[in-house]
């Protein structure tokens, strides 16, 4: 990748996700199946504390 956001943000393929916290911070980066589902999970619980 030679875009400067791809540089910037460590992005090495196509797809790649970010999840980001309700702050705009990058929480995880390229999370796929389980992965996924839990850190959505706990991002959500953390919602209703």
């Amino acid at each position: 990748m030679n875009s400067q956001g791809a540089q910037t943000y460590g992005v090495r393929q196509i797809p790649y996700n970010f999840l980001i916290d309700a702050e705009g911070k990058i929480i995880a980066k390229n999370l796929r199946a389980d992965g996924l589902h839990v850190a959505l999970d706990k991002l959500v619980s953390s919602f209703n504390n």
